[in-house]
């Protein structure tokens, strides 16, 4: 699983369990954050981590070029990693690893980042406190500027592409994105009706439910002054995501079709 944060991953490592595949771990999450694999998530520059615990479980270095070191490679990851495994800090090298059957869900790029703002705040990485989440862009995008930045092209396209500064995010890097993304043996939306059923065909895990209910009203949202910002500032993620909507009703018709 390419898991997206706050896009269903967890679930869906959940329910894995529950079906009898193999995990890492045998909490909801599938990542493994030890060295040789750096999978857990990635939100925040270790400079802006406060305690081991915070650059253990949330950070990623602040120099691209360490990223990826000591990161286990395709090969050594076929031949350890169990049935099923997250990676949910950034794709190796931006390369799907050929032998695996990699899964990717996503949700509106917008309603994520609202999502991943309580999450922020759940695990105490909103400092000062009395700044908000969901109603302080601005203050939000400087604490985690990977979360708030075009986030999916930051997960799918490598540790090169996760470290860049905010507003660095071009085209070239959205065509590399949807050829990334095109790669992958299975591409869902998290919220829509047919994704329970495809991914049940396709992988065996049951029992799928959307990550919210669509139909009530989210519990907070950011002003029309932030949202207009942050559409403006993830441009290329929304134009991922419509691709992505695209690439997703073509996966729910082949595997509708029974075809593997």
């Amino acid at each position: 699983l390419l898991h997206f944060s706050k896009a269903s991953g967890s679930a869906v490592c959940r329910l894995a369990q529950a079906a009898g595949c193999t995990t890492w771990a045998s909490d909801g999450n599938c990542g493994r954050r030890q060295r040789e694999y750096a999978d857990g998530p990635w939100w925040i520059p270790v400079s802006h981590a406060q305690s081991v615990w915070e650059r253990s479980r949330f950070a990623y270095p602040d120099a691209i070029a360490r990223m990826g070191s000591g990161r286990s490679n395709c090969s050594e990851r076929l031949a350890r990693a169990p049935q099923f495994h997250a990676v949910e800090s950034t794709l190796p090298g931006g390369v799907p690893c050929p032998g695996f059957f990699t899964l990717a869900m996503l949700r509106p790029p917008l309603e994520r980042m609202v999502s991943h703002s309580f999450e922020l705040a759940r695990w105490g990485l909103v400092r000062p406190r009395k700044q908000g989440f969901c109603s302080n862009y601005s203050h939000m995008r400087r604490l985690a500027p990977a979360v708030y930045d075009n986030y999916y092209h930051r997960v799918l396209l490598g540790e090169r592409v996760l470290g860049l500064p905010p507003g660095a995010i071009t085209s070239a890097h959205l065509a590399e994105a949807k050829r990334v993304l095109s790669s992958l043996q299975l591409v869902l939306l998290s919220n829509d009706a047919s994704t329970p059923a495809t991914l049940q065909r396709a992988t065996g895990i049951a029992n799928f439910t959307a990550c919210r209910d669509t139909t009530r009203p989210a519990p907070c949202a950011m002003s029309d002054e932030d949202s207009e910002r942050a559409r403006r500032d993830n441009a290329h993620d929304l134009a991922l995501y419509a691709y992505a909507e695209r690439l997703a009703a073509q996966h729910v018709a082949k595997w509708g079709a029974g075809m593997g």
